[in-house]
């Protein structure tokens, strides 16, 4: 079936409800399902009616009640990266070819603790690669003006952020084949910094300002550079936990699957963007400003998306947590304007859905379906998708400010 897409709208204003900041998620089955709901008539949209196979997700106030307080003690246990890990995606390695072509990979690892209604966002970049360090004059002579370097950024609860960014990328490194990735911002004195995944009494020995992640294991210290005067910063941030994987991109026991299908394997568009993690549990600690969260089978994620350029208008809707659901669920829906490569200023509209429940992957795409899509500004993002045996609604509704960065 050929995809169908709606424009981004200008504004918001006639449909935005009083209500609180929520997302309403739902997928129909034809089947009969034991984890059913009634239909809501305002989603139906000309779609067979069915039951429900997902509920609902509510976005409510922070709670403050447990600030402070450190109820109980949670020890989280590393593991090694295993050579070949099951739930593996493709393009979980780091992607730099060693050119000096405009470069950029990302890293995305949020950690959601329901019981505090607080997450955490640990987004990772590095830019450009080829250089090291700052530009010379004669690079700039030759290459032109680049942004370079490592950064990690955490949004974290209340709402509150933390960057430390440098322009010298030599004390990075990442896995060719596997979701482990490190970079040493400060190391202790007279210790080399890691250029691999290392066990975490070895990285606090070495590192004093830094980061390793894994699919496994997550760890770091960084402190705030103060370069981010628009958003209320904390000073420093500390965590470890590890992370038991539950979903991939794919059927639980099945081979795991490329998020932009074959294509990504090329360089066709401009970024490619990979699932790495749907869904997993995390269990363990973050120092956020002084102040721990410690978590147990926390829900987790983790992508990643690699290129020369950003998307120009993107939308992404990242979800594990949802109320009245039984086992772990997972939605990830995302679309936008991104580059055709090799054509100057040549865009292409792009949008999935993807909703992982009891083990099963169920995939809404361009070339199995229809995906629909409308999104404002903000306030307002609504999708649905038929993939000709499932359909998909997902409406995401907020009455908070957004922020322009």
């Amino acid at each position: 079936m050929e995809a169908q897409f709606h424009n981004f709208s200008p504004n918001v204003s006639s449909l935005l409800p009083p209500t609180n900041p929520s997302s309403s998620n739902k997928l129909y089955h034809p089947r009969n399902s034991t984890f059913s709901i009634p239909l809501s008539k305002s989603l139906k949209l000309g779609f067979r009616s069915s039951p429900l196979l997902a509920a609902s997700t509510y976005v409510t106030n922070t709670d403050n009640s447990s600030k402070g307080e450190n109820k109980r003690s949670v020890s989280p246990v590393y593991v090694p990266t295993p050579p070949n890990r099951g739930l593996r995606t493709p393009h979980s390695g780091y992607h730099y070819d060693g050119t000096t072509r405009n470069f950029f990979e990302g890293w995305y690892f949020k950690v959601s603790i329901p019981e505090r209604k607080q997450s955490f966002c640990f987004m990772y970049t590095v830019e450009n690669p080829a250089f090291a360090k700052k530009l010379t004059a004669l690079e700039l002579a030759q290459h032109g003006s680049r942004s370079i370097g490592v950064g990690a950024q955490i949004l974290g609860a209340y709402d509150k952020y933390i960057c430390q960014f440098s322009e010298e990328s030599q004390n990075f490194w990442g896995s060719r084949h596997e979701l482990v990735l490190g970079n040493t911002f400060v190391a202790e004195r007279n210790m080399r910094p890691p250029a691999k995944e290392v066990p975490p009494q070895e990285f606090d020995k070495r590192v004093l300002e830094g980061f390793q992640v894994s699919p496994l294991w997550h760890q770091g210290f960084i402190r705030d550079d103060g370069s981010s005067d628009y958003v209320e910063t904390v000073k420093t941030a500390r965590w470890q936990y590890s992370t038991r994987p539950v979903y991939g991109w794919g059927n639980v026991g099945s081979t795991q699957k490329s998020t932009a299908g074959w294509l990504a394997a090329f360089p066709v568009f401009e970024p490619h963007w990979q699932i790495c993690m749907a869904g997993g549990l995390s269990t363990g600690w973050i120092e956020w400003d002084g102040e721990r969260f410690e978590f147990e089978d926390a829900p987790s994620y983790s992508e990643k998306n690699w290129g020369g350029a950003f998307p120009r208008k993107w939308f992404w809707v990242q979800c594990n947590v949802f109320e009245g659901a039984s086992g772990e669920v997972a939605l990830t829906a995302a679309g936008g304007l991104r580059q055709i490569a090799g054509r100057s200023e040549t865009f292409e509209n792009a949008a999935l859905v993807g909703v992982h429940y009891d083990g099963i992957f169920y995939e809404f795409v361009p070339w199995n379906g229809v995906v629909n899509w409308e999104i404002f500004p903000w306030g307002y993002w609504y999708m649905a998708a038929d993939n000709g045996t499932h359909l998909v609604s997902s409406v995401h509704v907020s009455i908070i400010h957004g922020l322009t960065v």
